[in-house]
């Protein structure tokens, strides 16, 4: 099993859109239609998944990935952020915070870390 995440491109959206909800200029854009979060908040959370997935998978402790998807979910309802994220990493044995936010900043191409940062 392989999660998905829904990204798409918005070159052309404003500028308060693009800074709020894409990185990367407009290159990788999201939004919460609850209006709670933002879409920048929304891509980070994805990539620190995708990072956990690979992580959980290839130790052998796939375990790590659906323990780590419930907590957040259950401590941060649909308010899933850097400091939910941190909780659960703190919470969770076998999880390292510097590890994934290392992951998480080396998803994006070299091009595109100055745009996103």
């Amino acid at each position: 099993m392989t999660p998905h995440f829904v990204y798409w491109e918005c070159m052309n959206c404003g500028e308060d859109f693009i800074k709020t909800n894409c990185y990367a200029g407009g290159r990788y854009c999201a939004t919460d239609h609850g209006n709670k979060l933002r879409g920048q908040e929304i891509i980070m959370e994805n990539l620190r998944q995708k990072c956990i997935h690979k992580y959980a998978y290839d130790s052998g402790k796939r375990y790590l990935f659906f323990r780590y998807v419930t907590m957040v979910h259950d401590e941060c309802g649909s308010e899933i952020n850097e400091n939910c994220s941190k909780y659960a990493h703190k919470n969770l044995h076998g999880l390292d915070w510097g590890k994934t936010s290392e992951c998480v900043a080396n998803s994006f191409g070299d091009s595109d870390k100055e745009k996103w940062m």
